[in-house]
């Protein structure tokens, strides 16, 4: 069966796959493939399979039912125009407390622009904070 499992596996099968046709579980076929691997077996690395959709990264990951498509988006980069840094002895309530830098004196720098909800700027919040995924 450790025969099988590793020509499957390196053939590009997924465990459920293996699974079925071998008509063991998945987790049996997970846990052959991790002592194989400890054992010094050479086997192929499993790929996750991500689909590109401009801003949006599609994922497939596989559920009880199947693939299923989760949509991640991606985060907002941090504004470029950083004008104003502040340190921690300087920073207020109503700034933003994201750190952006370091400095030898003062140690963290943070954005320190006004904050529109938590602790955060609205940039910040938005890189910080991923919505629900459903």
């Amino acid at each position: 069966m450790k025969a099988q499992i590793t020509q499957f596996w390196n053939e590009g099968k997924s465990g459920t796959e293996i699974a079925t046709l071998l008509h063991i579980t998945r987790n049996a076929v997970i846990g052959h493939v991790t002592r194989m691997r400890e054992r010094g077996v050479i086997l192929r690395v499993a790929e996750k399979k991500t689909k590109r959709k401009g801003k949006r990264i599609v994922q497939e990951r596989p559920t009880s039912a199947g693939w299923r498509k989760f949509v991640v988006e991606e985060p907002t980069p941090a504004p470029t125009d950083l004008t104003r840094r502040v340190s921690i002895m300087e920073l207020q309530m109503s700034e933003c407390r994201f750190v952006v830098g370091k400095d030898e004196d003062a140690g963290a720098l943070f954005c320190a622009e006004p904050v529109t909800q938590v602790s955060y700027c609205s940039d910040h919040y938005r890189m910080c904070y991923n919505p629900a995924r459903v």
